[in-house]
């Protein structure tokens, strides 16, 4: 096998596809070069943010292949997965249609199964995907008025001064609705592993 580098991994990245040859043969790759296991995650990390949204689950599927097949050799992979991945889950969900979020939700599954990971590292991931159901964050810019643009205040407020976003609701409340509905997934999660 060729010797590691960052530049070769990038260009093995650039080159993946979503066959199941193509995931399997780089994943040995990598496990090959698993003392490299810190710089490849970052390269493997970055390189998954700037693919183009249909590649991203394949970044997820690479993750996974190498996880499970590299536990026989060691925790490398497994620990410094863990340190990327919640973000890698919400990058990914933010750019995903359904069917994709059903592909993660299902890898999250075989890995709660398998017990890849612990369940509450696994409720972090799901709630990861839950969260990219949110719409992406535009970028503010405050403008010399102290306003930024879309006509929000510094302070999160609408210019009229009411506070509240298009359906009438405040940003507290928006806010206060996704802890509901967190507090309700952990306790269904919870439920679940009690039957």
């Amino acid at each position: 096998m060729s010797t590691f580098s960052e530049s070769a991994l990038e260009k093995k990245l650039s080159e993946l596809s979503n066959s199941q040859q193509s995931v399997q043969t780089l994943s040995l790759w990598l496990i090959h070069h698993r003392k490299h296991s810190s710089p490849i995650i970052s390269v493997w990390h970055k390189e998954l943010k700037k693919a183009k949204s249909g590649r991203k689950l394949t970044f997820l599927y690479l993750a996974n292949d190498v996880i499970q097949n590299s536990k026989r050799k060691g925790p490398e992979f497994t620990r410094d997965f863990e340190s990327v991945l919640v973000d890698a889950f919400s990058h990914v969900a933010r750019e995903a249609d359904e069917g994709c979020k059903k592909h993660m939700e299902r890898l999250l599954n075989i890995w709660q199964e398998r017990s890849v990971y612990g369940g509450d590292f696994i409720q972090q991931l799901k709630l990861a995907i839950e969260d990219g159901n949110s719409p992406k964050p535009r970028g503010r810019h405050v403008e010399a008025t102290g306003k930024h643009k879309g006509g929000r205040t510094q302070k999160g407020h609408h210019a009229d001064g009411t506070g509240r976003h298009k359906g009438g609701r405040t940003q507290k409340g928006i806010s206060a609705i996704k802890g509901n509905l967190r507090s309700t997934a952990l306790h269904m999660y919870q439920w679940h592993i009690c039957l």
